[in-house]
């Protein structure tokens, strides 16, 4: 490394790198575009963003190299790579070295000698200057205030707008090495300059190693427009948003790995044969692989699949037969994803033994599963079977032996068989041994004892009546004859009896009576003031419970039952109806600790005071309520409930006669009721702790 320029910051290391200052204004969230600034003696690299970024470096040598992290900060730059060629710096790379929900950016300066550079931050950018570029990153510094093209020529800024593609990964074959070098020197310097170029988290695969693990033999192919030309078949597999060079070829460690062979422990994740050929699609499969850009045309199978193997880290088999071509454009797709599509448009399939994977046709695959399946059922026929005897407490024999029985899918291998000993509720199993720890559990699971639930109902019923009668009766009487000497002087009439009584309605009691008439006593009046107000409250509570097992119907009741005799064909017959307090109910325990009930509740009583006259039975009076819902563990709730009011006013009157003003209230009578009936049903379930 060289000194440390005056004003630069200081170099840091992977263990302990430099913190810049903390942002004063929004911190940035995305890394929008890299613009690079060449100057004489000196290179000016622009990161723009949404805000202001926090920033950590530190520099790593064998290559020389400048890295800026910035945390909290997701990379959405057009272009992974930039060549500068400009002071010290060569290239810039940019990649997303942490995923959410922690993202990191890192940028990495490859330098042609050690440099120390100068960072300034603005609003919206940070400005990485190298060499004698002081000017040019002062003017970046200031674009708020100066055009930006006013740091250095036109032609010498590189707009940021995306571009085609830029090359990634130049695949060329390798230079032979040369002469003065063994083997040995040769690999370990390969070594080395792979593990240094992982320190920078943005891996560079070996030149020699991509040309000749990622090149077809092919020569016929020709590479997609989409990029700049490359050998024929020529395979770029790279990190999203990364170059192929700087693949990072890190398998997910701690991912479950399934495959015919079992799991492979410490292995890469991937996706097991199981779920790749027979999986449904609505199952939603997840990749754990990390993403990589795979593009490819007319490359060999045999030659893809070897690439696949120096990502995931695992040993490739692959079975004699195996041929095919792959033609690919993927971008962001997590390498066992990609791996599976390549199989599967080719119609191979792979095993997985620890950290071997066996790929091959899924034909053969199949053939072997098959093969495999009736070797193991040929050797389980030389298997002698043990017999346990399984006595239940709880459960019942039969059903639980219908269990184990039940079609293709019962619990008990074809050799198999259990008899049930009704009389003591046993279960006599004959079966493979490494069947019968299974069978057991699942007995021993289904023998446990159910929760009993208390189910207490009550009706409510409530009458109330009101009823006020108001209203006059009065009568005369007027007497003409001789003995009281006022005769009418006539032969006819001489005398006369004369009558009269007002009486609207039906009164209680009198509660004034008024008696007038003259001194012969030939003429009286008699005057009554009527009023009744009679009020009742009826309050009649039933309250029906019952106990039951869980999924056991229970059934309560209490009252008469009424003969009721019909006659046909000259033959009586006698039916008897209840007319009784009746609660039926079938609770069922949920694994919430609710209770979900299926409740049939009702009231019948007979009415003698409605029996006809000549009827030999009385109606009956019903309350019913079915219905089904779910109530918590002691709790009540109100499962129906009926009101009912009746309101009746009424006027008995003399015609004509009372609608004289004032006067005609002598001859009217008023009457009013009111009757309220409420019906309410109330459920209480509890479970019963044994």
């Amino acid at each position: 490394m060289s000194a440390t320029p005056p004003g630069a910051v200081r170099a840091g290391t992977p263990d302990e790198p430099v913190v810049g200052p903390a942002p004063t204004g929004k911190p940035a969230t995305r890394l929008d575009a890299i613009d690079v600034v060449s100057a004489q003696g000196g290179a000016v690299v622009k990161i723009s963003g949404d805000g202001e970024f926090p920033y950590a470096t530190f520099a790593l040598g064998d290559p020389d190299r400048f890295v800026v992290d910035l945390a909290g900060v997701m990379n959405h730059s057009p272009r992974s790579t930039v060549s500068v060629n400009a002071g010290p710096v060569s290239r810039v790379r940019v990649a997303q070295f942490k995923p959410l929900p922690s993202p990191v950016a890192r940028v990495v300066f490859d330098l042609q000698h050690g440099a120390v550079p100068r960072i300034e931050r603005t609003a919206h950018s940070l400005v990485v200057s190298f060499g004698q570029a002081a000017a040019a990153a002062e003017g970046m510094a200031g674009e708020a205030k100066a055009p930006a093209h006013a740091a250095a020529p036109a032609e010498a800024v590189r707009p940021s707008t995306p571009e085609a593609p830029p090359v990634v990964a130049e695949v060329a074959p390798a230079p032979p090495p040369p002469a003065a070098k063994t083997t040995k020197q040769t690999s370990k310097a390969k070594s080395s300059r792979k593990s240094s170029r992982k320190a920078d988290g943005i891996e560079t695969l070996d030149a020699s190693q991509a040309s000749s693990s990622l090149t077809s033999t092919t020569t016929s192919t020709t590479k997609a427009s989409l990029t700049p030309a490359k050998p024929s078949g020529s395979v770029t597999l790279a990190p999203a948003g990364q170059a192929p060079s700087d693949l990072q070829l890190k398998p997910v460690a701690g991912a479950p790995v399934g495959g015919a062979g079992g799991p492979a422990a410490g292995g890469p994740a991937i996706p097991s044969f199981a779920s790749q050929t027979m999986g449904q699609a609505a199952i939603e499969k997840k990749y754990v692989g990390d993403p990589i850009d795979l593009k490819v045309t007319n490359a060999d199978v045999t030659e893809v699949l070897r690439s696949f193997a120096q990502i995931s880290g695992l040993n490739v088999i692959v079975q004699p037969g195996v041929s095919g071509v792959v033609t690919a454009e993927m971008e962001n797709v997590p390498w066992d994803q990609a791996l599976e599509e390549v199989l599967k448009i080719n119609k191979l399939g792979f095993e997985l033994d620890g950290n071997v994977m066996r790929i091959a046709p899924t034909t053969v695959l199949r053939e072997e599963a098959q093969e495999r399946q009736e070797l193991a059922a040929a050797q389980s026929l030389a298997i002698p079977l043990k017999t346990v005897m399984q006595r239940l407490s709880y459960a019942d024999a039969v059903s639980v032996a219908s269990l184990l029985k039940a079609g293709q899918a019962g619990l008990l291998s074809q050799r198999g068989t259990v008899i049930v000993d009704t009389r003591t509720n046993t279960l006599i199993i004959k079966e493979l041994p490494n069947f019968l720890d299974t069978v057991i559990a699942v007995i021993e699971q289904l023998d446990t004892p159910e929760p009993q639930v208390m189910i207490e109902a009550r009706i409510i019923e409530t009458t109330k009546h009101f009823n006020r009668d108001l209203g006059i009766r009065w009568s005369f009487e007027g007497i003409s004859d001789a003995a009281h000497g006022n005769t009418t002087g006539l032969v006819f009439p001489n005398n006369a009896d004369l009558k009269g009584n007002v009486e609207v309605g039906v009164a209680h009691n009198d509660i004034l009576n008024l008696k007038l008439g003259n001194v012969l006593n030939t003429f009286t009046l008699d005057a009554a003031l009527q009023a009744a107000e009679n009020e009742g409250l009826i309050h009649i509570l039933s309250a029906p419970k019952v106990a039951t097992l869980n999924n056991h119907p229970a059934e309560i009741q209490s009252g008469l039952q009424i003969p009721i005799q019909t006659i046909a064909n000259n033959t009586v017959t006698v039916q008897f109806v209840n007319a009784t307090l009746r609660l039926a109910v079938t609770p069922q325990v949920t694994a919430e600790g609710t209770i979900l009930m299926d409740i049939d509740i009702s009231k019948r009583e007979p009415q003698l005071a409605f029996l006809v006259p000549g009827a030999t039975n009385a109606p009956i009076a019903t309350k019913d309520a079915r219905t089904k819902l779910v109530v918590r563990d002691g709790g009540t709730a109100v499962i129906g409930g009926i009101y009912k009011v009746t309101s009746n006013e009424s006027q008995d009157r003399i015609p004509g006669l009372a609608n004289i003003p004032i006067l005609g209230n002598l001859f009217k009578n008023k009457s009013k009721s009111e009757d309220n009936e409420e019906l309410l049903i109330f459920i209480t379930p509890r479970v019963i702790k044994l």
